[in-house]
């Protein structure tokens, strides 16, 4: 306990002008298209789309620098995405760090020197997760009993987000936002074989996948 106040300290003293408490709530669209393929073929027959939809959120906190021209935005972030193909379902869940840089597309001030009333900044964002995947599936033909397959993997990441934000009193800031996200890898232990029902072994374990966020901030500002 006595070094992590240390370390807290030095973060302190290290960033002592400004610093912002963020939560971001996104709604995601993914793709992972090694596991897409499976359920496409042995489940669903190309009738749906495979963990498309789901829900992003990041707690960051961020200290300025430059006349607020840059920020670190260190966070913790975590994601959901499900599928249901009754009797059906799969999901995928995350939680990871992200070590978010932000750099102000323009200045606070426009040509007249008016301070502007929004600022955009471009965000920056590698991180790494724990992902944790589960599939159920019906026992017997009548659906009245399901087996559950759990599996976990680490998960590399590396983003990019545009946000547009609005001071609207000292204390509060809002910003709509836009992103992209690439997770490098992801295993699925067994995914290919349980979901094709032995037909297929191990080809479409692991998948790359590419998740499209659209979200909000909203930022406290302190000393």
């Amino acid at each position: 306990m006595r070094n992590q106040l240390i370390v807290l300290s030095l973060f302190a003293f290290a960033f002592p002008l400004k610093a912002q408490l963020g939560i971001v709530v996104s709604s995601t669209q993914s793709r992972a298209t090694l596991w897409q393929a499976i359920p496409e073929n042995f489940i669903v027959h190309r009738k749906a789309e495979f963990l498309q939809n789901g829900t992003n959120g990041v707690i960051d906190y961020a200290f300025s620098l430059n006349d607020d021209a840059i920020r670190l935005r260190p966070g913790i972030q975590v994601m959901y995405a499900n599928s249901v193909y009754y009797p059906h379902y799969f999901k995928i869940g995350m939680i990871g760090l992200q070590g978010n840089i932000e750099f102000a597309l323009w200045g606070k001030k426009d040509k007249n020197g008016n301070k502007t009333p929004f600022r955009p900044f471009l965000q920056i964002s590698p991180g790494l997760g724990f992902a944790s995947m589960r599939y159920d599936r019906p026992k017997n033909l009548e659906n009245t009993e399901f087996e559950s397959f759990k599996s976990h993997c680490l998960a590399p990441s590396f983003g990019a987000s545009l946000f547009l934000e609005f001071k609207l009193t000292p204390l509060l800031t809002v910003a709509p936002s836009v992103g992209y996200r690439y997770f490098h890898q992801l295993y699925w232990e067994d995914f290919t074989e349980l979901a094709s029902k032995g037909q297929l072994v191990g080809t479409n374990d692991r998948s790359n996948m590419r998740e499209f966020e659209f979200g909000f901030r909203i930022s406290l500002a302190f000393k």
